[in-house]
């Protein structure tokens, strides 16, 4: 289980950027290779990266297992200070199911899920796919996941985004907003207890739902929770994470940039 020192001085947390892609991600720029992230991380004064590639239902362990030994062995011939992670962005696509086998999970330094991605075909829905469905779904699945110890953190958490195909950008809100207070800080002391961190997703804050993610914000510092900071990097620009910093404490502080 990786836990980093517990912060929530955002100046400290956005020396990490725990959501880097590589190429081998299809929605990553090829410019993407370990050594090219690695270089720009260290222009940018980061004290670490996390490599968290998606797993997706096309690929199977066997795969994922190949890419974190060449990662592995690409890390080895570089030099470095920064801490290089070598993760997953893994799917929990349902309530209590993961794709990924035992294997796959012991090889990773870092393993980061996904709970969200209802924009694809093998993801499960709500019975119900109304906001106050895709609320209760989403608290579900983090419960379902958080108590089997497997996570170490949930990546822009709580956020029904994916699902706008569905319900529409206000259906979107009116999801996140069904998630009550009492639920969010119930998921967070939960997420505490296993050592699970929550995610800040730099993309999210600026692009997405701003007051759910200054609530996530809120209530994860009011419970104690762990929190991560990832900008869910896809293109090299994209690794550093200062540039982004002061529209995201506007953001998360609720004051101008």
């Amino acid at each position: 289980m990786y836990c980093h020192e517990k912060t929530y001085d955002l100046d400290l947390l956005a020396r990490m950027n725990l959501h880097v892609h590589t190429a081998f991600s299809r929605c990553a720029d090829r410019a993407m290779t370990l050594p090219a992230i690695v270089e720009e991380a260290e222009k940018a004064g980061l004290d670490a990266i996390a490599l968290v590639d998606h797993h997706n239902n096309d690929l199977d362990d066997d795969i994922i297992l190949a890419h974190v030994q060449d990662l592995r062995n690409q890390l080895a011939g570089l030099d470095t200070q920064i801490r290089v992670l070598i993760g997953c962005e893994l799917s929990c696509y349902g309530i209590g199911k993961t794709l990924e086998g035992a294997k796959v999970r012991q090889a990773l330094d870092y393993r980061a899920y996904a709970l969200n991605h209802y924009h694809m075909p093998f993801w499960a829905q709500p019975d119900k796919p109304s906001p106050r469905g895709y609320a209760c779904h989403m608290l579900a699945m983090a419960r379902s996941l958080i108590v089997t110890g497997r996570a170490d953190c949930l990546v822009h958490p709580l956020d029904a985004g994916y699902a706008r195909n569905r319900i529409g950008p206000e259906g979107v809100r009116q999801a996140n907003a069904a998630i009550t207070d009492r639920e969010m800080g119930e998921l967070f002391e939960l997420a505490l207890r296993h050592e699970v961190a929550i995610e800040l997703n730099v993309s999210g804050i600026l692009a997405a739902d701003k007051p759910q993610l200054r609530r996530i914000y809120d209530i994860g510092r009011e419970t104690g929770v762990w929190f991560s900071y990832g900008n869910d990097a896809h293109h090299l620009p994209d690794i550093a994470t200062r540039p982004a910093l002061a529209r995201v404490k506007a953001c998360l502080q609720d004051r101008p940039p």
